[in-house]
């Protein structure tokens, strides 16, 4: 009986973490040229349409252009060559200083 109710609740945090990978942040609305992401351990091709998450890291070549449009509103854009780091992009809330 025990192990049967450990067991239920494991299945059931589960299912209520599943959906939950990551905090987006913000959208890519505007790709030219190559630039890519690496997530993680690995490097990825960025394409329109593509979720921006905290602690993602943008590589813009030479000749390419990238824009992230935030969850709060405000825009990134970014010319290569360059890189961007996704510390945290997270809303502040109140006035600025």
């Amino acid at each position: 009986m025990m192990k049967t109710s450990w067991f239920t609740l494991g299945c059931l945090i589960f299912l209520v973490a599943a959906p939950c990978p990551g905090a987006d942040i913000g959208m890519v609305t505007l790709v030219d040229g190559k630039p890519k992401v690496l997530r993680g351990t690995s490097w990825f091709s960025l394409s329109e349409g593509v979720r921006v998450r905290d602690g993602d890291t943008f590589d813009v070549p030479d000749k390419s252009q990238l824009q992230l449009e935030l969850t709060d509103g405000g825009a990134v854009s970014v010319i290569g060559p360059g890189a961007l780091y996704a510390a945290s992009l997270t809303p502040r809330e109140g006035k600025q200083s």
